[in-house]
């Protein structure tokens, strides 16, 4: 006897359940018999108890015409999916679960409806019941009114569907399991779409869904469904440009109004008789709800999160990545700058890597960072997910690194954007190998003069050190320490000296110069660079010789300051923002005073020494990594506020009564820099932490 329709039983331990809905596919069955039908019934019991097992093999399944019992033991619903559809033998298949009910009609007007618009169709039930724990109503509308772009929010249709099992010679369920991944139903449908299937509701048929405290969609919250090839750009974007024009400037599609739906429900007399069936089964479901309970419709997903996938996809076009950079936002500071030196150095080793740089916050720079990376192209998703709900960038993030950068570097700068993004979605990159670019801590004096940590950084490393495979730092000083506190492995924590070579041309521009009485100051006007602590050096300064004079560069990233922190000084000029240290006239001063209270090892220094600079700055983190008394003047910042100062005062009151020499100091430097820094050293580093080959 050929088989018209399998039905795909799932169970795992419903059985206070499992009587009610058997009872409701029998129903269901003997209407489609009554037309024809050859239904089979196809029991899966994954992982279920000894009781339940007993009571499925001592049950009389002879209302349906076949049935077949199997037990599986893989805890995952869409394995055990897979394995009841491989033993099956209906021309069309229809899944069920152990604690729902359909609607009497149900098999046999999808099965109708499918043959009439052919095997490249998906049928679901027009109507879905919750009841239980949570009590809606629900229409459902197919592919003609459900743009496919919809799907990228959330899943418009239902696990329940009925479709010619060809479908599965082509589609799998997946194992939707572990971290925050759910949803092998809706994944399946996702991939339907992708591979060109239409969806289409049978008229007048109801899903009666039990909703449980317990429940997987319950506990599922939050939670997305595996990669899918209808992320895939170049699907994405082929299946959803009409659709993308047509709703680009839309939040939702249109919603009919609940008033509107209910009369229509309520006054229908085949659902009347549907419910009265259903309630016979299971009291629970009862038509007086209807006058109440929510009534929504398929058509209530958000836009906002396809549409912005959708344009991130039209940045990125058919590119595979080998890097990936999450980033603030673009930025002239000494972090990125390094960031885009190793890229660099890692594409003059492997000529076919390609980066993927993602800003994931708020602008807050006052120029852009000009972006001279080799076979890279750069993507504002802040920028485009504000344009409609900035809550969808970690979604679009995560979709984009897996469509386009599956097993990439993925290279992360804290920031909140990165943090956040990893809280939520790390275990989803599992097959990336992640790389955290580590500087410093965040610092704070207390009233005391006592230097404490705000541990933010180092508690995100505390967190997910597991999932990280390189940390990598521009100073040993924070990875010993973070190393010491945690205990981790060295071969995981590497430092890679950031490169900066000598600028030839203003270190003969200084041979025989003469002092100027004139200092530098160039760094962000915010809060960490201490650009208050830099006004009463200069305030002391003046009462010393008020000849010495401080021209500052710089301007405010974070908003935490501006330069009216310097009015009514008489000896400190505000010359603005800058860009590149090699622009400013370093060769005018007779030292570069830098006043950070916490850091790495700052570029900027680099690049004064690079300018044959003197160099007078904090004794802190990994200053001295690069400037030592015998390479500059290294400030003792383990006092409180004054003696600090006190210790800038002395060291530029020193440069001008000749207690020093300025030239020994600057020439020991500059050979530091030539052999902890060159090109070749950042190459070689680069190699080894890497391992490139």
């Amino acid at each position: 006897m050929n088989t018209d329709v399998s039905i795909i039983l799932n169970i795992h331990n419903e059985i206070k359940y499992i009587a009610r809905t058997i009872a409701s596919l029998e129903d269901s069955c003997d209407f489609a018999q009554r037309q024809g039908l050859t239904i089979e019934i196809v029991v899966v019991m994954d992982s279920s108890p000894d009781l339940l097992k007993a009571w499925i093999a001592n049950y009389d399944f002879r209302r349906f015409n076949k049935c077949k019992i199997i037990s599986v033991d893989n805890r995952s619903l869409g394995k055990s999916r897979n394995n009841g559809i491989d033993i099956s033998s209906g021309e069309y298949i229809t899944t069920a679960d152990a604690d729902d009910l359909v609607s009497f009609n149900f098999i046999w007007e999808c099965y109708v409806l499918a043959r009439k618009n052919g095997a490249r169709s998906v049928v679901l039930a027009e109507y879905v019941y919750s009841f239980g724990s949570r009590s809606y109503f629900q229409k459902y509308m197919g592919s003609a009114d459900i743009p496919c772009i919809l799907s990228a929010g959330g899943h418009p249709y239902v696990s329940r569907i009925f479709c010619h099992r060809s479908l599965f010679d082509q589609i799998r369920y997946v194992d939707a399991r572990g971290g925050i991944r759910a949803f092998e139903d809706y994944h399946l449908n996702c991939e339907a779409i992708a591979n060109g299937y239409t969806f289409y509701c049978a008229s007048n048929t109801v899903l009666f869904y039990r909703q449980r405290a317990a429940s997987i969609m319950t506990s599922a919250a939050g939670k997305i469904i595996p990669p899918t090839s209808y992320f895939e750009p170049k699907v994405f974007t082929r299946i959803c440009a009409e659709e993308y024009q047509k709703y680009k400037e839309s939040s939702y599609l249109y919603v009919e109004q609940q008033s509107q739906r209910r009369q229509r429900i309520t006054g229908s007399h085949v659902l009347e008789e549907i419910f009265y069936a259903a309630n016979q089964i299971d009291p629970m479901i009862d038509v007086a709800p209807l006058k109440y309970v929510d009534m929504g419709a398929n058509t209530q997903i958000p836009l906002s999160t396809g549409l912005s996938y959708y344009e991130a996809c039209q940045i990125v076009g058919s590119n595979k990545f080998t890097d990936v950079v999450l980033l603030p936002f673009a930025s002239t500071g000494g972090g990125e700058k390094y960031i885009f030196q190793i890229l660099s150095a890692i594409k003059t080793i492997s000529k076919d890597s390609k980066t993927l740089i993602i800003y994931g916050e708020k602008d807050k720079s006052w120029e852009s960072f000009p972006i001279s990376l080799e076979d890279s192209i750069v993507i504002d998703l802040h920028e485009i997910c504000s344009r409609r709900n900035v809550g969808d960038l970690n979604q679009v993030t995560l979709r984009l690194i897996q469509a386009t950068a599956e097993s990439a570097r993925i290279h992360v700068k804290s920031s909140s954007f990165a943090y956040n993004f990893l809280d939520w979605g790390i275990s989803e990159l599992s097959q990336n190998k992640l790389v955290l670019y580590y500087f410093s801590d965040t610092c704070y004096r207390s009233d005391k003069g006592r230097r404490f940590t705000h541990g933010v950084n180092f508690n995100f490393i505390s967190d997910h050190i597991e999932n990280f495979d390189l940390i990598v730092s521009d100073n040993s000083n924070i990875l010993e320490k973070t190393g010491s506190c945690l205990g981790i492995n060295e071969e995981k924590m590497k430092t890679i000296y950031a490169c900066c070579e000598v600028n030839v041309m203003k270190t003969k521009a200084r041979v025989d110069r003469k002092l100027t009485k004139k200092l530098l100051w160039a760094s962000r006007l915010d809060a960490q660079k201490r650009p208050d602590r830099l006004r009463r050096i200069a305030d002391e300064v003046r009462f010393l010789d008020a000849d010495i004079k401080f021209y500052v560069y710089g301007t405010s990233v974070f908003g935490e300051c501006g330069d009216e922190i310097f009015d009514g000084s008489q000896n400190i000029k505000y010359c603005g923002p800058f860009s590149r240290f090699h622009d400013l006239t370093s060769e005018e001063f007779d030292a570069f005073v830098y006043t950070s209270d916490f850091d790495g090892l700052p570029n900027v220094l680099l690049e004064a020494v690079s300018e044959s600079l003197l160099v007078i700055a904090p004794g802190i983190d990994g200053v001295p990594e690069l400037i030592d008394n015998s390479t500059g003047v290294l400030i003792d910042c383990s006092g409180n506020e004054s003696s600090i100062i006190e210790g800038y005062v002395h060291a530029i009151q020193r440069i001008y009564t000749e207690e020093m020499s300025p030239v020994s100091l600057v020439e020991n430097a500059m050979r530091r820099l030539r052999s902890q820094h060159s090109r070749s050293a950042l190459i070689s580093s680069v190699r080894s932490a890497f391992l490139l080959s």
